[in-house]
């Protein structure tokens, strides 16, 4: 979280357990990654021009992350306003399962 902070200045709305909770621009977990000018997912490169490791990488494999779900920002921004954690509420009905 802090390397991908650090490289493209997202940061996360919540985190749980198992869970981190970033804002999007649509329900996909690609939607998180961040892109490029031409419309590809962009390699991170540190200030040696090399990628950047340890950033997320979506996959099943050990050391990748899964989209466990998707909520509007709207519920989300509502959730926290009660003092309640979004990471703990994201699974299940996903914006995705409602279309």
């Amino acid at each position: 979280m802090v390397k991908l902070a650090a490289a493209t200045g997202r940061y996360p709305l919540a985190v749980a357990t198992d869970c981190v909770v970033y804002p999007a621009v649509g329900p996909s977990p690609l939607d998180v990654l961040p892109y490029g000018p031409d419309g590809k997912p962009a390699v991170i490169l540190g200030p040696n021009g090399k990628p950047i490791t340890g950033l997320p990488r979506l996959g099943v494999s050990p050391g990748h992350v899964k989209h466990e779900g998707s909520k509007p920002l709207a519920e989300v921004l509502e959730l926290m306003a009660d003092g309640v954690n979004p990471g703990r509420h994201v699974k299940g009905n996903t914006v995705a399962d409602d279309q």
